[in-house]
């Protein structure tokens, strides 16, 4: 791809991934929030491709987008968050709070790519791709804690379904063993009608 066209990307995937950050913390539902980070996460990814970290930016659409945002969704679709007011807050409250938030981001970016006099030694580049190296270094000194990850996710999941089949106290719900146990006396009463 020509330099120009690189760049034309590089700008459409940043200006969705700022437009969806922010109505991840703008829009009032939860599902929508989601959906909006789901969006977030593609364009990510799409960046992480242009710099050639296609590893990184097929495990954020596989693992992230696939997986665990997924299981996000249906986790606010199924507790129904987007009903209840005691968690709506007003915005006015928090808008000095964030304001001066991003300034500090903003600054800590332009002191971040300032030039400076340092020189930064940059390692040979090896003949290996990048996915070889990240297997290498994710199973052979790191192998403990990619596990460590794997279990932390699998608490994830369990904590979500525990938060889905809890009790409520409007649902019904049927007693199967109690309906095995059902005799004729226990439903039908017969009664006489008298003239």
């Amino acid at each position: 791809m020509t330099a120009t066209l690189i760049q034309l990307v590089f700008f459409a995937f940043s200006a969705v991934l700022l437009i969806s950050s922010m109505m991840v913390t703008l829009t009032n539902r939860s599902v929508h929030a989601v959906l909006w980070l789901i969006l977030a996460f593609v364009a990510t990814a799409g960046l992480w491709i242009l710099i050639e970290a296609e590893f990184l930016g097929l495990i954020l659409i596989i693992v992230y987008v696939g997986a665990v945002m997924t299981l996000f969704l249906f986790v606010v679709m199924m507790l129904n968050l987007g009903e209840e007011n005691s968690l709506k807050r007003s915005y006015k409250s928090w808008v000095s709070f964030g304001a001066m938030f991003a300034v500090m981001i903003v600054l800590f970016f332009l002191l971040l790519v300032a030039p400076n006099e340092t020189s930064v030694a940059v390692p040979a580049i090896s003949s290996e791709g990048n996915l070889v190296q990240l297997g290498m270094a994710l199973f052979g000194n790191d192998a403990l804690s990619v596990e460590l990850a794997a279990v932390i996710l699998l608490v994830a999941i369990v904590g979500a379904i525990y938060l889905t089949h809890r009790e409520h106290r409007h649902y019904k719900k049927q007693q199967i063993s109690e309906q095995i146990k059902v005799t004729k006396k226990d439903r039908l009463r017969l009664v006489r009608v008298t003239k």
